[in-house]
């Protein structure tokens, strides 16, 4: 099956949670709420979609990357010529690994809770690798909506796409390593620490430019897509820009939008990606890989730091700590073992997502 469907799952999905039509609903909804209404009943609404949205959407995106690894195994054994018996060990075991992954996050998450600045520390670098990890999926998304449409980057116009979400990205990593915005000092029940070594002029010149770059990749994106010419993607061209604009929407807005990004942006996103890739090839997966995150997700999220603390591995560290260093941690392995899977350049991923 060829990329002749501009739809990664239906018109009606892709606009929802991929390209980030419920992120934007939500967010117009608490503006409102928030402007008519802030201590009323609408808010309190809201915020429990968020609180949800985190623990079945966010949460469970992470551990569904455990149930991609059998595919690096898979194309592996097949690259190398293994035997068919040798073959089907090799897949077998790979479900060991996220079992060795999820015992090295109980064991050196007790070890970063024998010192008391560690889980911050943490929090700290993981907040640093969020614009990458979401910039990163939403190119990645953009680039496989064109795939789909028949239209390649190429030049100039892939060198710029990178050239622009490299630019966010690092705009919004100064903004962490300065004084230059406020962003909330508190994160995971952890006081960040301090790492303001930049000057504020470089996130105030960070931040302009990339706000151009994105205004003139936009206006490629019209111009192509009325001409009919190059990546003429609209769905991709939607989430692309709803993922840039996460990290420039004005401060006023930021919290607000970020309230419902991780789970109704990101995390729908990333699970709907993988029910695209698992559907023709792995077909129950496709079906059961969410119900199974979820349990591993709570098997992870609130059982490591539970059991942590209950075998004495982090005595005298309090019970937030525990939840900032697992879930770090998680995210971390997340981080790292998308960077190999996701790789649009294999023919594997190419024919999985076709």
């Amino acid at each position: 099956m060829g990329y002749g469907t501009k739809w990664l799952i239906s018109p009606v999905v892709d606009l929802t949670f991929i390209c980030g039509g419920a992120l934007w609903f939500l967010f117009g909804l608490h503006a409102v709420a928030l402007a008519h209404c802030p201590v009323a009943f609408p808010l309190k609404v809201l915020e429990n979609i968020a609180n949800l949205g985190v623990l079945f959407i966010a949460e469970a995106h992470t551990l569904s990357t455990f149930f991609l690894v059998s595919d690096e195994v898979e194309e592996a054994t097949q690259s190398s010529g293994l035997c068919q018996p040798l073959r089907a060990s090799r897949i077998s075991a790979v479900w060991s690994v996220p079992a060795m992954l999820f015992l090295s996050v109980l064991v050196v998450g007790s070890v970063c809770l024998q010192f008391v600045v560690v889980p911050a520390v943490l929090a700290k670098i993981y907040l640093l690798l969020v614009p990458q990890h979401f910039i990163a999926q939403s190119r990645g998304v953009f680039i496989l909506y064109c795939l789909r449409c028949h239209c390649s980057l190429s030049g100039l116009r892939r060198w710029f796409l990178f050239f622009t979400t490299r630019l966010v990205m690092f705009y919004w990593m100064s903004v962490l390593l300065s004084h230059w915005s406020s962003p909330s000092q508190v994160f995971l029940f952890q006081k960040l620490p301090d790492w303001s070594l930049l000057p504020d002029v470089v996130p105030a010149a960070l931040y302009l430019l990339s706000l151009a770059s994105c205004l003139l990749l936009s206006v490629v994106m019209v111009a192509d897509f009325a001409a009919g010419r190059g990546p003429a993607s609209w769905p991709g061209s939607l989430q692309l820009i709803s993922g840039l604009f996460l990290f420039l929407i004005p401060e006023p807005f930021l919290g607000e939008l970020w309230l419902y990004a991780p789970a109704y942006f990101h995390g729908s996103q990333y699970l709907c990606l993988v029910y695209s890739r698992t559907r023709n090839t792995r077909e129950f997966l496709s079906f059961v890989f969410w119900p199974l995150a979820l349990a591993l997700s709570v098997i992870v999220f609130a059982g490591f730091p539970l059991l942590i603390q209950g075998l004495g591995l982090a005595a005298g560290a309090a019970s937030g700590a525990a939840v900032a260093v697992v879930f770090c941690l998680a995210q971390f392995v997340h981080i790292v073992a998308d960077a190999r899977i996701w790789k649009l350049r294999k023919p594997a991923v190419r024919a999985a997502l076709s």
